[in-house]
């Protein structure tokens, strides 16, 4: 049971880190290209907040599970960046296909639920997922093992 809690704590943990790194670039997305006239008064945060928390749960469990017992660290780069592009594909066709609808000021200042560009949106967030994976494999392997300093301060 420990196992499984552990799991699921990592898992979110590691969909917070990546909703707060990705919380910024849906802001600008959202400030640039769908409001920038800032005539809507929607939640923009939850713009890249919501698929980077989801994308990094699901990329925590999939690595975790292809991986079979080794650890984040020890996953090849290549390989943490197709699951982060994966996870990014499968979660962005998903929101698609339940009908996910981003509002958008036409050129007129009518604001419409429209669906943006699902291509557009489906290939940002793979990319966004496989830089993530990326980011996260080498954040685990700086911080898993200890720094050269570190060791020949324990030898003398």
């Amino acid at each position: 049971m420990e196992t499984l809690v552990t799991r699921i704590c990592r898992a979110a943990a590691m969909g917070v880190a990546w909703a707060a790194a990705w919380m910024p670039i849906g802001l600008v997305i959202a400030r640039l290209f769908l409001d920038p006239h800032d005539t809507l008064d929607e939640p923009w945060i939850a713009l890249g907040t919501l698929p980077g928390f989801f994308c990094g749960v699901l990329y925590a469990e999939l690595a975790g599970i292809a991986s079979s017992r080794r650890r984040l660290d020890e996953l090849p780069v290549i390989r943490a960046a197709a699951w982060g592009a994966a996870t990014g594909l499968l979660i962005s066709a998903l929101a698609h296909l339940a009908g996910v609808r981003i509002p958008q000021v036409d050129p007129d200042g009518i604001k419409r639920p429209v669906l943006v560009d699902p291509v557009a949106i489906i290939v940002t967030v793979t990319l966004l997922s496989a830089l993530s994976g990326i980011a996260s494999a080498l954040i685990a392997r700086r911080y898993s093992h200890p720094s050269d300093e570190a060791l020949l301060l324990k030898r003398q």
